[in-house]
């Protein structure tokens, strides 16, 4: 009997250590979630004060640079890094005054292939 007791004790204190472990991955996810969800929401209000509301062509770069108000450099940084997460698309492989800034649509970025 107090052999199938401690067999019996040792299957729930396993169980338990179970439970804690997919628990704490699921309070994990959960936080990486709500990461990235805020992460997205302040990139998509990026996008949309850049002028970025809909996937149609932009003017060029020189006009967003004078409508954002901010250093241009700044502004170049950024828009490379839209272009290397595939958010954007840009008529020059550099960003120059007369490039020409478009937002793609999610099935023309990466999750195309």
């Amino acid at each position: 009997m107090l052999q199938r007791q401690k067999i019996a004790d040792d299957k729930v204190s396993s169980v338990r250590q179970e439970m804690r472990h997919l628990i704490d991955r699921a309070i994990i996810s959960l936080d990486k979630s709500r990461v990235e969800a805020r992460e997205e929401t302040v990139r998509e209000q990026h996008l949309r004060s850049c002028g970025f509301e809909t996937p149609t062509p932009f003017d060029d770069a020189c006009e967003l640079v004078e409508r954002m108000g901010l250093p241009p450099q700044r502004i170049f940084v950024e828009l490379e890094r839209l272009k290397a997460e595939d958010i954007i698309a840009m008529s020059s492989s550099k960003v120059e005054p007369e490039t020409e800034i478009r937002l793609l649509r999610v099935s023309e970025g990466k999750d195309e292939g």
